[in-house]
């Protein structure tokens, strides 16, 4: 997650940003990783997300990816296949993505 994301969650949660997320280097700009505990995110209780008004970009995102390729100078949107629900749910439009593509440029540097 990125660092301004970090810090909100710390702010909203009154916890230090080293109790929920651990330092990554590898994945600018995101510099932070949500630790998990039994393999899922800290803040999911009861298969719900407790800090869904707060969430991270990425979290928002899932199970959609957004990279960047530089070589073509283009944003690209593909999907992971560690979800279970992937073509379960309701099939996202060119305007849903065209939502999350706006709120990824707000956010990242």
């Amino acid at each position: 997650m990125l660092e301004s994301e970090a810090e909100e969650i710390s702010v909203a949660k009154g916890k230090p940003i080293e109790d929920f997320a651990n330092e990554v280097n590898s994945t600018q700009p995101y510099i932070y990783e949500m630790k998990k505990f039994e393999g899922d995110c800290v803040f999911l209780k009861s298969n719900k997300c407790t800090i869904y008004e707060v969430r991270p970009l990425i979290c928002g995102f899932y199970p959609f990816e957004l990279k960047f390729e530089v070589d073509k100078d283009t944003h690209v949107f593909t999907a992971t296949s560690e979800c279970p629900m992937i073509g379960q749910g309701k099939q996202m439009t060119k305007k849903d993505f065209e939502a999350l593509y706006a709120l990824a440029r707000e956010r990242l540097p």
